[in-house]
């Protein structure tokens, strides 16, 4: 009879044992920041792809419209002031109130107030019943230039010529005495250009990403760049009936597009920092563009067209050039697009 031979299984030796946890810790050292890194990137790069196809289908709603259209960029509503945008909505401006009766006008008399010369309307013969207005919404009479600003529902003002985040006021080079006021308690035809609303369901940015809104729609130089702090709250991007990018809309005031408007996302937790000195322990310092993980979305304003590119990655300190971040996205309308 053949004997059973018995074999005893070796295990590991502790020598063993501490080099394959030396090689995994090395691993994760060298492996594992790569991997979150391609995580940030590519769900920064899905955020950029959801907002530009919005600000796509908001540019095509506008075409043929009489009013113009587009869309919010719309702060947390627990934080009107944060400076990123969770929320984007479709815009719409309401149809031009002209009157509901004929004949509906307004009278008034031309003052000088703290503000200015103003064109105080008469009680009652405006904000009546019939007519919904607010401070910010534009006013024409007789159907002729210019437009005033409704300063509040019983007086009209000149609107402000002057440069307004580097861009011109529709009304540049008018002033107090070169604009022919209405005349005084003479009935006017009128009309009111209303303010952009929300219209439907928002969407909303996911993965800790947003629109940060500090830096965009800036104006930018190969020499500065200024962020965008002049208003906070939601601001409204608007197209016209043939899908140009005619006026940005913020804090009741309106502000015409002379250039690009550029569109940083990125993370949420980094939205408004100004540049720093990067730390390789803690990737929340630092602004946004100062990372190859954000993205910059350009709008054309003559085409209405919306493209995208990474920010290029920069040398990771407080004297990083905005500017030079965006020298991927600038290249897309120089060659074309990619």
């Amino acid at each position: 009879m053949q004997s059973i031979s018995h074999y005893r299984r070796r295990g590991m030796t502790l020598v063993e044992l501490l080099v394959v946890v030396a090689i995994l810790g090395l691993l994760a050292v060298v492996v594992l920041p790569s991997l979150f890194a391609t995580a940030d990137a590519r769900q920064s790069r899905e955020a950029a792809r959801v907002v530009s196809s919005y600000i796509a289908k908001s540019q095509t709603r506008a075409l043929g419209r009489t009013e113009w259209a587009g869309f919010w960029l719309a702060p947390p509503p627990s934080n009107s002031e944060a400076a990123f945008a969770l929320d984007l909505f479709l815009a719409d401006v309401p149809a031009m109130f002209r009157g509901d009766l004929l004949p509906t006008t307004v009278s008034g008399t031309v003052s000088v107030t703290n503000l200015g010369t103003a064109f105080d309307i008469q009680p009652g013969s405006f904000n009546g019943n019939s007519v919904i207005c607010a401070a910010g919404d534009l006013v024409r009479f007789d159907g002729q230039s210019p437009w005033y600003s409704l300063l509040n529902p019983t007086s009209v003002r000149l609107r402000d010529g002057s440069l307004r985040d580097g861009r011109r006021s529709e009304n540049v080079n008018q002033t107090v005495d070169n604009t022919p006021w209405p005349a005084e308690n003479v009935p006017h035809a009128f009309e009111v250009l209303r303010q952009p609303i929300p219209a439907g369901s928002p969407i909303t940015i996911a993965d800790g990403r947003c629109v940060d809104l500090y830096w965009s729609a800036g104006v930018a130089t190969a020499a500065s760049y200024a962020p965008r702090v002049a208003a906070a709250g939601p601001i409204a991007l608007l197209f016209d009936g043939t899908g140009r990018l005619r006026q940005l809309f913020y804090g009741a005031a309106r502000h015409p597009v002379s250039g690009s408007v550029y569109l940083l996302i990125g993370r949420t937790d980094r939205a408004g920092n100004s540049p720093a000195d990067l730390n390789n322990t803690d990737d929340s310092v630092g602004a946004n563009w100062q990372y190859s993980d954000s993205y910059w979305i350009a709008i054309d304003p003559m085409t209405g067209v919306a493209r995208t590119a990474e920010c290029t990655r920069q040398a990771g300190l407080a004297t990083d050039n905005v500017f030079a971040s965006q020298s991927f996205i600038r290249s897309e309308f120089s060659s074309g697009g990619r």
